[in-house]
């Protein structure tokens, strides 16, 4: 009996150390409040969002890309699917909203969602992505 407690406890720390070694290799993502409560808030995931949001029109993104954005990747959503999206938390500081860019998929999907509200929860821990290879033709 003594001995499968040993055991149990010897598998447990080795989890643990597994599950504290995954978030060391992904800082990007295991430490940014704000990237981890809009993806639990909108579902996001490599397939989309589980919750609705409006998409943003043509002319509303020509307006909103020159406003001083700032982006946040959303975790690893498409690592393991070759045609799943790819997502960035838009932020408009002088606004205080929120935005969610979608990529990639099957046919190349570019596109703008929201505007959306953002938690209160800190930025410390995010890392900024530059946002590049924002398209005007949208």
């Amino acid at each position: 009996m003594t001995a499968d407690i040993a055991h149990d406890k010897a598998m447990l720390n080795h989890i643990c150390l597994a599950l504290i070694a995954l978030a060391a290799c992904n800082p990007a993502f295991a430490q940014c409040p704000m990237a981890d409560a809009v993806t639990a808030r909108y579902g996001v995931s490599f397939s989309g969002f589980t919750q609705p949001i409006a998409i943003v029109s043509p002319a509303q993104r020509r307006a909103l890309e020159g406003a001083g954005m700032q982006a946040i990747a959303l975790g690893d959503t498409a690592a393991h699917v070759a045609d799943g999206f790819i997502h960035l938390l838009l932020i408009d500081t002088a606004r205080r909203t929120g935005y969610l860019a979608r990529r990639g998929g099957f046919v190349g999907v570019d596109a703008w969602y929201g505007p959306i509200t953002l938690p209160q929860v800190a930025l410390t821990g995010c890392k900024f992505e530059p946002v590049l290879g924002m398209r005007h033709d949208k």
